[in-house]
């Protein structure tokens, strides 16, 4: 009986001890799963602030595009505007030398008016100083001839 007792309190002690190591091992298990576990959400966590720090990077870079792509937007606006503005000041220079042409052709005009009118004057009063020479020669010779005939006349 007293060997029986044993062998049952050795036995029980064995299974005590089979089920502490089984909790054990339960708990070791649970805690290497939840371990396990935490890895996993720590790995999630850290590829999604991955994936969210790439996706600002990203939108960044997109941004910082559209802001260089504004600027050579602005920059080609400008450039259009010299243009602009250096075909103005063309247009300008073509004006005013079509002005100074055209000023400079009426003058030319006027004066050409003016020089055959002038030439005209001279022909004119040319005509008339011959006319007057040729009267007062005629006026002289018809003197001459009434002398002449007067002394004629006497003699």
């Amino acid at each position: 009986r007293e060997r029986k007792r044993l062998d049952d309190e050795a036995k029980e002690a064995k299974e005590r001890e089979g089920q502490q190591r089984d909790e054990e091992e339960r708990e070791r298990q649970k805690r290497d799963q939840e371990e396990a576990e935490r890895d996993r959400r720590k790995k999630e966590e850290e590829e999604e602030d991955r994936r969210r720090r790439d996706k600002e990077r990203d939108e960044e870079r997109d941004r910082e595009k559209e802001k260089e792509r504004e600027r050579e937007r602005e920059k080609e606006r400008e450039r259009e505007k010299e243009k602009d503005k250096e075909r103005e000041r063309e247009k300008d220079k073509d004006r005013d030398r079509d002005r100074e042409l055209e000023s400079r052709k009426l003058r030319e005009d006027e004066d050409r008016d003016r020089d055959m009118q002038r030439a005209r004057e001279r022909s004119r009063w040319d005509e008339d100083r011959e006319r007057f020479r040729q009267d007062f020669k005629r006026e002289r010779e018809r003197e001459l001839a009434e002398r002449e005939r007067r002394a004629d006349e006497r003699r």
